[in-house]
């Protein structure tokens, strides 16, 4: 798809938000896109298009407040999160070049502010997921719905300071819009700095926070080793997930597929609240005759020189990594796990 064409079918995709309705208010197709899809069906294009890897954009609605749509309605990272802190738009990976791709990056973030505006004013156009979303969506503190159509999983990404009955609330509003039985994850999560990764150069032009500033709160306590429910590799996606058994709600953590057990060490550091903690070294030290894995994983916790170590089995070696990094967050400084060889 040459340049211009993609501006013209973005285009085309803002003007179909207003071809629900005619100027009298009478439904004028009633095959005519869900509005709420026209936002994802935008990102999918310029990511398909420009042969990115990921797109995430911000929009401020008037009625909803601060929203985040990410292509393929994947569960939002931290790096996605951070951008809450600053002004709407698109963001790109791999970034893109200063005016590249302005003029593509404003349409597709107009598309996502004018389809969730229809939404919220056309309800009944939308299918039983989009309107599950805009429901969810419309729940205080609520800006950011992931749905994994293949597993079923819904995850709803909310501010910490909602109200106690939103997880109550999100779980009745899945089971009244979607037929099928599907698992309901409520992420409340806290603007802190996300994990450090060892041995890593940064992303250029990564999106970073823009000005966080006040007093931080103190992070949840973290989670032990035995709560770990699933650590894995979002399908079609550039990131691993990792999911903990918490108190009263689901944490979920991520972190970069293509550093491989850097990245699931990151996830699960991200699951359990522990930004004081940085990874200095993970790798597998053996793997068992029936395919198992077996990783070791270094810690240092804030400046000092003192390490955390752990070992974790898994199926593969991202639970494994996952698993060991749970043990090294719980461990003494300098403990080494019995019968492991770290050297």
């Amino acid at each position: 798809m040459e340049r211009g064409g993609l501006g013209r079918s973005l285009s085309s995709i803002l003007a179909g938000t207003r071809d629900v309705r005619d100027d009298a208010g009478a439904r004028v197709s009633s095959d005519a896109t869900p509005t709420l899809a026209l936002a994802y069906q935008a990102l999918a294009m310029l990511v398909e298009a420009r042969r990115l890897q990921d797109a995430v954009v911000v929009v401020d609605d008037p009625a909803l407040g601060r929203q985040l749509f990410a292509a393929g309605r994947r569960p939002l990272t931290a790096d996605d999160e951070s951008l809450l802190d600053g002004p709407a738009g698109c963001w790109t990976e791999p970034p893109t070049q200063a005016n590249d791709l302005e003029l593509e990056l404003e349409l597709v973030q107009r598309v996502c502010a004018t389809a969730l505006r229809a939404a919220v004013s056309e309800p009944d156009v939308q299918s039983p997921v989009d309107a599950l979303e805009l429901a969810l969506r419309q729940l205080p503190g609520v800006y950011g719905v992931a749905v994994d159509a293949e597993d079923p999983i819904v995850e709803v990404h909310a501010t910490e300071d909602t109200e106690p009955d939103l997880a109550r609330r999100v779980g009745s509003l899945a089971r009244a819009h979607l037929e099928d039985v599907v698992t309901v994850d409520l992420v409340r999560r806290s603007r802190s700095p996300r994990p450090s990764l060892p041995d890593q150069p940064p992303d250029p032009a990564r999106r970073e926070p823009s000005g966080v500033t006040g007093a931080r709160e103190p992070a949840p306590a973290p989670v032990a080793s035995a709560d770990l429910v699933s650590a894995r590799t979002l399908p079609g996606y550039q990131t691993i997930e990792v999911r903990l058994a918490g108190a009263g709600t689901a944490r979920v953590g991520h972190g970069p597929r293509r550093r491989g057990l850097a990245g699931a060490v990151a996830a699960a550091l991200d699951a359990s609240r522990t930004a004081q903690l940085a990874a200095v070294w993970v790798r597998t030290i053996r793997t068992t005759t029936d395919g198992r894995s077996v990783v070791a994983v270094a810690l240092r916790p804030g400046a000092s020189t003192r390490l955390r170590y752990g070992t974790g089995d898994g199926a593969n070696a991202i639970e494994a990594a996952a698993r060991a990094t749970l043990q090294a967050i719980a461990a003494p400084e300098d403990a080494v796990p019995a019968g492991a060889d770290l050297t």
